[in-house]
C-alpha cells in the first residue's frame, strides 16, 4: 500500500520542468494538492508567482532569477524542491486553519431524528437499538453491537454512528491537514452517554482525533444526541421473531425504530 510520504519522495526525486514557467507549475500545484486547494479558482495563480518571488528575493538575495540555468539546477535537487514544498505547505496551512475548543452549538442531534437510508452492508437485530437495524462494518462491531445489546446491561440505548446521523469531529491530522473522524457507536447507560471506537486502530492521528472527540463529547452535539433516545423494546424485526439473532441482508432501510414500527 502506498504511503503519501512514499509517492511524494517519488514525485520529488524526479526532475521538475528545467524552465521557470513549468518549475512553478509542477511544484505549485503539488502544495495545492496537498493543502486540500487544488480546485481553488486563482490559487495556482496566486501562489506561483509567491513562489518566484521566494526564490529570486529570499533564496538568491536578489542576486539572481530563475531564468539563470544554474539557479534552476539547483532549485531541481530533491532537497530545494522538499523544502520549497514544506515551506509553502506550512504557511498555506497556518493561514487556511484556525484551533479553537470545540463549545456546544445550535441544537442537538437526535438520532430519532434521522432520516431514513439504505444500506447493503451486514445488519445485527437489536432491541437496544435506536434504529430498526444495526449496520456493522466488521465482525468486530457484529459483535460488540450484540455486546451492548445482550451483555452490557447498564446500557438503555445505543445506535451506529453512521454518515445520515451527521457526527463527526473535525480536527488537525498529523501532516497539518484538515480531517474529520466519525466515531463507531454511541451508547447511553442512566449515568453517562458514550461515544465509542472499536477498532482501537493507532495512527499519527490518534492522539488529535481523540482530543477532538473528547471535546466534542461535552458539547450537545456528541453522545448527548443519544439522550431521549428509545430503544426497540418489544419491536422485533422477522428476523429476531424467526429465532435468527442476526444475519446477512442486502438492500435493507435503516430508519429509526418508532418509524420502522409505523
Amino acid at each position: 500500500m502506498l504511503t503519501r510520504e512514499v509517492v511524494e519522495e517519488a514525485e520529488f526525486a524526479r526532475d521538475f520542468p528545467a524552465d521557470p514557467a513549468g518549475y512553478l507549475n509542477v511544484l505549485a500545484r503539488l502544495v495545492l494538492r496537498e493543502c486540500r486547494l487544488a480546485n481553488l479558482a486563482a490559487g495556482f495563480a496566486r501562489l506561483a508567482p509567491a513562489i518566484k518571488r521566494y526564490v529570486e528575493d529570499v533564496m538568491c538575495a536578489g542576486q539572481a532569477d530563475m531564468g539563470d540555468e544554474a539557479v534552476m539546477s539547483a532549485l531541481n535537487r530533491s532537497d530545494a524542491k522538499s523544502l520549497l514544498f514544506g515551506l509553502f505547505v506550512a504557511e498555506i496551512r497556518a493561514l487556511s486553519y484556525e484551533e479553537r475548543e470545540v463549545r456546544p452549538e445550535g441544537e442537538a442531534i437526535r438520532l430519532s431524528a434521522t432520516e431514513p437510508y439504505p444500506t447493503t452492508r451486514p445488519v445485527v437485530a437489536a432491541e437496544k437499538t435506536v434504529f430498526n437495524l444495526v449496520p456493522c462494518d466488521s465482525t468486530l462491531e457484529e459483535r460488540f453491537a450484540l455486546w451492548l445489546d445482550g451483555r452490557a446491561s447498564d446500557v438503555l440505548a445505543f445506535a451506529k454512528n453512521e454518515p445520515a446521523v451527521r457526527f463527526d469531529v473535525s480536527y488537525l491530522g498529523a501532516g497539518g491537514g484538515l480531517r474529520f473522524y466519525r466515531p463507531d457507536f454511541v451508547a447511553r447507560t442512566p449515568q453517562a452517554a458514550y461515544v465509542v471506537e472499536t477498532k482501537g486502530l493507532e495512527t499519527l492521528d490518534t492522539p488529535a482525533r481523540t482530543g477532538a472527540w473528547r471535546a466534542g463529547a461535552r458539547t450537545p452535539r456528541g453522545p448527548a444526541a443519544a439522550n431521549g433516545a428509545t430503544s426497540r423494546s418489544a419491536r422485533r424485526s422477522a428476523t429476531a421473531a424467526n429465532g435468527t439473532r442476526w444475519r446477512r441482508w442486502n438492500g435493507q432501510a435503516i430508519c429509526p425504530a418508532d418509524a420502522a414500527a409505523q
